[in-house]
């Protein structure tokens, strides 16, 4: 059963308000205060991570592009599993870090460059 966008972007908004890197960001380098609106964007990306398209579409590589280039810590929510959690069991956090990384990135070993270096956000 597919989970309603509305659903979903209520359910990134829990998320960005019980997120560690938003507490958080005070003590650390100068952050967003929360991820919300980076993760919305990055819905563009959600019927390829949940297997309803084959392709993963140009807007999630755009945001997700943009997202390494500002706030490469909100994609730590994804590496953590914390939005698969909260999407449900149709959420495919390997296609979500590897396949669409690796096709819009070109590769996707970025993603540990940025868990490394917001190991602690």
């Amino acid at each position: 059963m597919a989970v309603p966008r509305l659903a979903v972007f209520f359910l990134l908004a829990v998320l960005a308000v019980m997120s560690p890197a938003a507490a958080s960001s005070a003590a650390a380098a100068p952050a967003p205060e929360t991820c919300v609106r980076t993760m919305q964007r990055m819905l563009s990306c959600l019927d390829f991570i949940e297997h309803r398209t084959d392709a993963v579409p140009r807007p999630c590589c755009a945001q997700l592009n943009a997202t390494v280039a500002k706030q490469p810590c909100c994609l730590m929510h994804v590496l953590r599993r914390d939005v698969a959690r909260l999407v449900g069991p149709g959420f495919d956090t390997a296609r979500a870090m590897v396949n669409v990384t690796a096709a819009c990135l070109g590769d996707a070993s970025v993603l540990m460059s940025i868990a490394r270096s917001c190991a602690g956000n």
